[in-house]
């Protein structure tokens, strides 16, 4: 699977962030000047997302260096569907919840600072990819929504990031990658995963403005990653009930899927983190049963979100900045990156 990822110091970086910024222009424009077929009803039909992560939108290259996530939400299901099976066996609640079923495939690529040399670099990120799809079970309330997901794939060189990475490099003109001999070695991953999220009105309201916050847990156990975390975000703009934030990729929690209204223009400005408690991340502590490269891995990790949401019909656009403290005791600096999402339903 591709990944965009570019070295700032060389002379291709410039080129580089010229087209990233045209394709983006260019997916804005798609989205807000397709054709609008805009239902006879309001029939929820499902959504699909697209998510591109990157750390290129602020100017470095390193850590988590670039991921990618297709995604599908489906209409709300049967009374006897598998979700709301699933989600009985735990509670009782009333009203019934409506639940849906999701599926995903991702890509993410991890790299050390410095891609220059091939010798190994014990004191900075490992290299790493992590290629994997999914499946999840979502169960909304009026005032909160429960996901249970699973995530399965592989880490290290069956994942594809050294092919990914100097592909793009390559189209790029910028520092060929030259150390993915020393990335993790090959390793069935799985992650299961449990969030909550719930929806708190703020006293704001005027016209269709309204505000709220979304605290939220999330729990997460395999191989791959195993993990505890906290949060919460604000959210000031219109259309935002019954919405849960813009879809992201794991660790950094994710949203539910699209809510606009057929033909309304609309969207929300958000800011909001959450804190991590890491007992353990392959990508950092290194391969489960082989000797593999490794750094110190910190227990406690915040993050710190902020952006903006766009809507138009059917048509949902996301840009997020994200600001991650040091997950290795030899990091050098905080890590910053950015997200792009793009959703529509169906």
């Amino acid at each position: 699977m591709p990944a965009f990822v570019c070295r700032p110091r060389h002379e291709g970086a410039n080129r580089a962030r010229w087209r990233v910024g045209v394709t983006l222009v260019l997916l804005c424009a798609g989205v807000f000047f397709a054709p609008q077929r805009v239902h006879a009803d309001s029939v929820d039909r499902g959504s699909i997302a697209f998510v591109f992560e990157n750390d290129v939108f602020m100017g470095t290259d390193l850590n988590y260096t670039n991921g990618l996530m297709l995604s599908y939400v489906s209409p709300v299901q049967a009374e006897d569907a598998l979700p709301r099976r699933f989600f009985r066996l735990f509670a009782s609640e009333e009203p019934a919840p409506e639940t849906r079923f999701g599926l995903f495939l991702g890509h993410s690529l991890f790299t050390p600072e410095d891609i220059s040399v091939s010798t190994p670099l014990p004191d900075q990120h490992p290299y790493a990819g992590w290629l994997y799809g999914g499946v999840s079970l979502i169960a909304e309330q009026e005032r909160h929504v429960d996901s249970v997901s699973i995530h399965a794939g592989v880490v290290g060189p069956a994942a594809q990031g050294e092919w990914a990475q100097k592909k793009v490099h390559e189209l790029v003109d910028t520092t060929e990658p030259r150390g993915w001999n020393n990335q993790l070695k090959n390793e069935p991953g799985v992650i299961l995963t449990w969030d909550r999220i719930w929806r708190l009105d703020a006293p704001v309201a005027r016209g269709r403005i309204r505000a709220d916050v979304l605290p939220s847990v999330s729990l997460s156990a395999g191989n791959v990653l195993t993990q505890a975390a906290v949060g919460a975000t604000a959210r000031l703009g219109t259309d935002i009930v019954g919405d849960y934030g813009p879809p992201r990729i794991h660790p950094s929690g994710t949203g539910t899927g699209l809510r606009a209204t057929p033909g309304r223009f609309g969207g929300y400005l958000f800011a909001g983190g959450h804190v991590r408690v890491v007992a353990h991340n392959i990508f950092l502590d290194g391969n489960t049963t082989r000797s593999s490269q490794s750094v110190d891995r910190r227990v406690l990790v915040a993050e710190a979100h902020g952006g903006l949401v766009l809507r138009c019909g059917r048509y949902q656009l996301g840009f997020s900045g994200i600001v991650r403290s040091r997950e290795f005791d030899s990091q050098r600096r905080t890590q910053a990156f950015g997200a792009v999402s793009a959703s529509v339903r169906l």
